[in-house]
């Protein structure tokens, strides 16, 4: 498949991505390099510790590399592998003050919380200097091609890691308002504000250098978000005043904030709200179009001739939409159905949802407080299984269930709060009978897609070797002068993965007992409270 840095490489670009990826590294192939990017400095796994830069103390989870391996390269058309102590020095982190050590939410040694690392070895620290040096690098004014930068912020996403400074910026932020502190900071809730203040911070850096370089009224900036808060207690985010979150179709999960700026936007639309249907999809046609390429996948379609052949299901065409000119006009580009999942169709304003949802509540203004505990998250991860904390029942209370059955309808436009099912109105039953019929048919088109694999073992033992996660099929000409560990910590390493992944096989119900006897009685609990002042 396509995606957005090929299509702005064949427009021209020189592209590069910062941040988390999370779309695949299992060969060269999948990687930011394979997808059309120039240079990729970030981790590829969904979420790592914002300070060790590896999923060591995450304590939900024990992935099948038992948490070894740092997830955090650099990789450019000289150099491909783990960031090394000398690149790690160059975007501002000494990384020998503290070696091989668990830290907490703050960045401080776990064993000795006097030592605690710089702020500029926080992950999103060292994204936003590595940044800058692109910007600062590229000559924009004898320039023979444009430049697209993604930067994927980890922030605000699991493990909550925050600088000690920004809690400061925070407490004095609020302070000065004058506004009276009516309920005391929880941990997470506190942890999950900073990392906002610090995210808002880092774009507003990123805008300044911009300007500095003279390049900002050509620049066009998006700025969005791929899902909705996660409404439960281990992330302790909301998304007042909308219901539920990130897992679940209601709109808290599904209803994202986006904007754009930058002196690419027309004087005359400043300042303007968009009140349309926008698919995070849309973007990936709406700035190919921008860049003067199609957006139609060719390798896709090229794929489709070895599937046919095969009598293997098609990969459907790209559902993306060239939005540029509805932004601008304030038109709808998506009047028609909106498959959201293989529960939830749109057709705005309508909005039909079927079946089970977890997380199904409404937050207040402030959540959560020091007695809330519900809901949970359900579940820990173990060697890539989800083992539940609970049983059905108890899950479904304590996770906030909803079950709509066949169909729960809602006007999204003028309700998007989802207070009123308007199912059971025999003036809307033509709708909704509409809306259940086009989710069967549609779902009916659905590609079919494979089932997950496992996680590869084969990862880990790479990893092992290169003392960093990355490739791991058709690699061996990848890395290039990456740092190795000891032979003996590659022995180690690889026997106690091996010894593991053979018990896995031999004893499936080992992630359980992981689960509960490793996992479950080390972790923290969701709600801890700060003294109010």
């Amino acid at each position: 498949m396509t995606g957005l840095g090929t299509k702005l490489k064949q427009a021209g670009y020189e592209t590069h991505y910062i941040g988390k990826w999370d779309a695949g590294w299992a060969t060269p192939e999948h990687t930011p390099l394979g997808r059309g990017f120039d240079s990729f400095l970030g981790f590829l796994q969904a979420e790592n510790d914002y300070w060790s830069k590896d999923r060591g103390d995450l304590q939900y989870l024990l992935d099948i590399c038992l948490n070894k391996f740092r997830d955090f390269s650099y990789y450019n058309s000289t150099y491909r592998g783990g960031v090394s102590p000398a690149l790690a020095a160059e975007l501002g982190c000494n990384a020998t003050l503290i070696k091989d050590k668990p830290f907490n939410e703050v960045g401080c040694d776990m064993d000795n919380e006097s030592k605690c690392l710089p702020d500029s070895c926080y992950e999103e620290a060292m994204f936003l200097k590595h940044a800058k040096q692109i910007l600062k690098k590229f000559d924009f004014k004898n320039r023979s091609k444009p430049l697209f930068m993604t930067f994927a912020h980890h922030l605000p996403h699991a493990p909550m890691n925050v600088p000690k400074s920004f809690l400061q910026k925070l407490d004095e932020l609020v302070s000065a308002t004058g506004v009276p502190q009516i309920f005391p900071w929880t941990l997470k809730r506190k942890i999950l504000s900073a990392g906002l203040l610090y995210l808002d911070t880092v774009v507003g850096e990123l805008v300044s250098v911009l300007k500095e370089q003279g390049i900002y009224e050509e620049t066009l900036i998006v700025f969005l978000s791929d899902n909705g808060a996660a409404a439960n207690l281990r992330q302790s985010s909301h998304n007042y005043p909308l219901k539920g979150g990130k897992y679940a179709d209601w709109e808290g999960g599904l209803r994202t904030n986006a904007f754009v700026s930058g002196g690419a936007i027309p004087p005359t639309h400043r300042g303007n709200k968009f009140h349309g249907v926008f698919h995070i999809a849309d973007w990936y046609a709406t700035l190919s179009s921008l860049a003067g390429v199609d957006y139609e996948d060719h390798a896709s379609a090229e794929a489709n001739q070895h599937l046919l052949e095969q009598g293997l299901p098609l990969m459907a065409p790209v559902d993306s939409r060239p939005q540029w000119q509805h932004l601008l006009n304030g038109t709808n580009g998506r009047p028609d159905p909106l498959l959201l999942s293989d529960k939830t169709v749109m057709r705005w304003p309508y909005k039909l949802v079927t079946g089970s949802h977890r997380g199904s509540f409404w937050p207040g203004p402030v959540w959560p407080i020091c007695n809330t505990t519900d809901p949970v998250e359900p579940n820990l991860d173990a060697f890539g299984h989800d083992v539940p904390l609970y049983n059905k029942s108890e899950m479904k209370k304590r996770t906030f269930v909803e079950d709509c059955g066949s169909g729960c309808l809602f006007n999204v436009d003028r309700d998007p709060r989802e207070l009123m099912d308007l199912a059971g109105e025999a003036r809307y039953s033509a709708v909704l009978a509409s809306l259940q019929q086009t989710l069967a048919s549609l779902n009916a088109k659905n590609s079919e897609a494979a089932t997950a694999d496992e996680p590869a073992v084969e990862a880990c033992l790479k990893a092992a070797e290169m003392g960093v996660l990355g490739p791991f099929a058709f690699a061996e000409d990848f890395y290039l002068a990456a740092p190795q560990p000891p032979l003996s910590k590659i022995q180690q390493d690889k026997e106690e993965i091996l010894e593991v992944q053979a018990t896995l096989h031999n004893e499936p119900s080992l992630g359980t007992f992981v689960a509960y006897n490793v996992l479950l009685p080390h972790m923290k609990p969701d709600v801890v409270c700060l003294s109010g002042d």
